[in-house]
């Protein structure tokens, strides 16, 4: 009967020493299979992309939920995990990257201070030297309660709680991101997390809110359309659609302040588009343009320069109701 067999997995044999400095090997062999590096590409498919992805994706995570109020440069941490696995492929190191489990030993621990690491350093130096056949009986049970166990500290429950009052959105999406952690895997959890954001992302840019409102005067009624910040080309069908269906309802005859004050970007279709629906309600309708700025102005009459007279400036909307007759 051995330990291993019957009754646990050990760490087993280690070799002592650092591995040898050189040129990262570019073909290795597995079995009696010989691969080049075109073949371990192929083997190794879209884990290519996802390894460095889910390093620096990983990395970045450790660093907000460590920094207490400190501030993350993001590029700063891409460009260290980048140079860290250059460096280490010459000394055929494992892929680098932030670890969840270090990082909450230290922070269980009470390291401050970079300090903290060069003494692991040092310690991990003289283990690999002097001490590596002592942990040939060390159960791999023992090694992943002790990673449990130090996760344990990072799991933030009240963040269930508030996004379940604050955010449903944002609490189904961390939902489906555990879920695919859980049954697929890591990397495909996080994977799958950033695409449904990014679908968010793009349905939020193509449907920007158009505010629409009628305000009373002593002259009558007026329709204010407030534009988002941010209007893309992506957006132009949806803007187009808001408009007319407002303007087509009961109050199709009322005067059009379109306000643009808000607007900080506009691109070359969703102008385009802007200045057709424009074009197009002036034959029913007295309309002007409030506030937009001098770049947005200049794109919007490149379109059509007879309209130039309806942009007008005023510090509201209700300043401009006696000019509507």
């Amino acid at each position: 009967m051995t330990l291993e067999r019957d009754a646990l997995a050990v760490i087993g044999d280690i070799g002592s020493g650092l591995p040898k400095f050189g040129l990262p090997p570019f073909s290795t062999v597995v079995g009696d299979q010989s691969y080049n590096f075109i073949d371990m590409v192929k083997v190794l498919g879209v884990q290519c992309i996802v390894i460095p992805f889910v390093a620096i994706l990983e990395t970045i995570a450790i660093a907000k939920a460590f920094a207490e109020g400190g501030r993350i440069d993001a590029t700063q941490e891409m460009i260290a995990v980048g140079l860290c696995n250059i460096v280490g492929s010459f000394g055929q190191s494992m892929p680098i990257t932030g670890s969840f489990t270090r990082t909450a030993l230290n922070h269980v621990s009470g390291v401050k201070t970079p300090a903290g690491g060069v003494t692991k350093v040092l310690l991990l130096l003289v283990a690999l030297t002097f001490l590596t056949s002592t942990f040939y009986y060390i159960p791999k049970a023992s090694l992943a309660g002790l990673i449990i166990t130090a996760m344990f500290s990072m799991i933030d429950y009240q963040m269930f709680k508030n996004l379940w009052k604050n955010s449903m959105k944002e609490f189904l999406l961390m939902l489906k991101t555990m879920s695919f952690c859980l049954f697929y895997g890591l990397e495909y959890g996080i994977i799958a997390g950033i695409l449904i954001e990014a679908c968010l992302l793009l349905y939020n840019v193509a449907r920007p809110t158009v505010g629409v409102d009628v305000q009373k005067s002593e002259k009558g009624d007026v329709m204010v359309v407030t534009l988002s910040e941010n209007i893309s080309y992506c957006a132009a069908e949806h803007l187009r659609q808001r408009i007319m269906k407002a303007t087509s309802s009961d109050t199709s005859n009322v005067p059009i302040i379109v306000n643009g004050a808000n607007l900080k970007k506009l691109d070359y279709t969703a102008a385009f588009n802007l200045m057709a629906i424009i074009k197009d309600l002036d034959k029913t309708h007295q309309i002007l343009l409030l506030n937009f700025n001098p770049e947005l102005k200049k794109l919007c009459l490149y379109m059509e320069t007879r309209f130039e007279s309806k942009f007008v400036y005023a510090t509201s909307p209700q300043e401009l109701t006696d000019i509507f007759p």
